[in-house]
């Protein structure tokens, strides 16, 4: 009994501060230990026999099955009593911080001995210095540390063009190519940040081209014309002899690829000649006229002009005006009461003129 004893406190003191497998491991050891001293303390020690008052007796089964249940129970019980007060001791499984994840080589254990340590690491994308937390009575005793998103920094520098990064440079965000006016972008417009950096290349920006340019029928380009053009390219164009240009002379090529605006056309604008009765033309062009053509008029002697005097032919092949008209000038009833009475009295004054000297004929001595 008291060897059974000794070899449990000795268990005990032995066990304590060990993990789980290893107290198991030495309470198995003490067991074997003390079946084996009591074997030999029962069985060899004691294979004489001895004599008593009532005989000579030897060791019964009965003694023998008590001492050993006695030495097991007292193991078993000292073994029970710790295996209590270890469970009591146990922590659960740690929660990390923010962005933070268990190591893989706890990720399965959902509970902890003390003293165990448990290391904690950053998620993907996330850099910081590992925590180790450690297991202290049912709670962890843990070192503070974070974890912050990894900076991919730069996209990159896009020629042409620039990375909007209204989303920022850290992991998760998104960068998105952006091509100057003209140009188009060549390849990935997006570009993430992932935990090895930013996904895809660095994206390209090239300058829009046009084809060669609309025709125009009786007309023709300035200079040579080209197979292509790039974006903001200028072409001008020309009509043929007398003709008259309508519309925009000069074309740019323009960020859709196509120039703009729409092509000019080439026609032959000739206005009729004016008729204008009693009226000479003073000014301007002589016939035929065309487009821009500018004549002005004036009434002959004793006519007056109601209307416009000057006409220009415009690019519909009429004049900028209605024809003025040439009227014959009408003289005031004042004025002709006026010079008839005026001629009645020079009449009579003649007359009297004339009478008079007919009378000075007459007494002239002969």
């Amino acid at each position: 009994m008291w060897v059974c004893l000794f070899f449990s406190v000795v268990f005990v003191i032995l066990s304590h501060g060990q993990n789980r497998t290893k107290q198991l491991y030495i309470c198995q050891c003490f067991s074997v230990l003390s079946a084996s001293v009591w074997f030999h303390s029962h069985i060899y020690r004691r294979r004489r026999f001895y004599h008593t008052s009532i005989g000579e007796e030897g060791i019964t089964g009965m003694q023998i099955c008590r001492d050993a249940c006695c030495c097991f129970l007292t193991v078993w019980l000292v073994s029970l009593i710790f295996e209590v007060e270890t469970i009591q001791a146990q922590c659960p499984k740690p929660i990390g911080g923010s962005h933070m994840r268990i190591s893989a080589d706890y990720i399965t254990q959902e509970t902890f001995l003390e003293g165990s340590k448990v290391v904690f690491e950053c998620d993907v994308g996330y850099v910081g210095r590992a925590m180790t937390v450690t297991c202290n009575g049912e709670t962890w005793k843990n070192v503070k540390s974070t974890c912050q998103r990894i900076s991919c920094g730069s996209p990159g520098e896009v020629m042409n063009g620039w990375y909007d990064l209204t989303e920022g440079v850290e992991f998760g965000a998104r960068a998105t190519a952006q091509c100057d006016k003209g140009h188009y972008i060549v390849g990935s417009k997006v570009r993430n940040c992932m935990a090895a950096g930013w996904s895809a290349r660095v994206a390209i920006c090239e300058v829009v081209k046009c084809g060669g340019p609309p025709v125009v029928a009786n007309g023709s380009l300035l200079y040579q014309a080209e197979e292509w053009y790039p974006y903001g390219e200028v072409v001008e164009y020309q009509c043929d002899r007398q003709l008259t240009l309508v519309g925009p002379r000069s074309l740019h090529c323009s960020e859709t690829g196509q120039f703009e605006p729409d092509p000019p056309k080439c026609i032959d604008v000739i206005c009729p000649t004016p008729k204008i009765d009693n009226a000479v033309r003073v000014e301007g062009h002589q016939p035929l006229y065309r487009y821009k053509s500018f004549v002005r008029y004036e009434c002959k002697k004793g006519y007056e002009m109601e209307g416009e005097s000057s006409l220009t032919c415009e690019i519909d092949s009429t004049w900028s005006a209605t024809l003025p008209t040439c009227k014959e000038k009408k003289t005031p009833e004042a004025e002709q009461g006026f010079f008839s009475k005026m001629k009645e009295k020079a009449k009579a004054i003649i007359n009297t003129f004339l009478i008079s000297i007919s009378e000075l004929e007459l007494y002239i001595p002969g």
